[in-house]
């Protein structure tokens, strides 16, 4: 038995080769029922052992939400450093870097 069409393995991989990691967002509230569909969405997301090792914390006060992008700014700055610094002298990101490199199988598939 076939659990799913290929129309809807493609979606999949379409959505996967698409994804992309938000750094800017809008300033609109978001409706409380579009926020439950997304937080249902993000706990069926796999996790080792199923252990779901994330907690949502919803900020709706722009005054909290500046202070703690403050506090996560402050945080993240020697990280970046440190990153950035330990990227340029490892093996890793030469490979990452390289031409050559290809795409995982079937997912080349999906960017045609």
């Amino acid at each position: 038995m076939k659990d799913f069409t290929e129309q809807e393995i493609a979606a999949i991989y379409r959505v996967v080769a698409l994804r992309r990691d938000m750094r800017h967002f809008l300033p609109d509230p978001l409706d409380d029922a579009l926020m439950e569909r997304l937080l249902h969405a993000a706990h069926l997301a796999p996790s080792v052992g199923f252990m779901q090792p994330w907690r949502f914390i919803r900020v709706r006060d722009r005054e909290l939400r500046n202070e703690i992008y403050g506090l996560v700014e402050a945080e993240r700055r020697p990280l970046r450093a440190h990153s950035a610094s330990a990227r340029k002298n490892s093996c890793a990101s030469r490979w990452r870097g390289s031409a050559n490199a290809g795409a995982p199988r079937g997912l080349a598939d999906a960017r045609a």
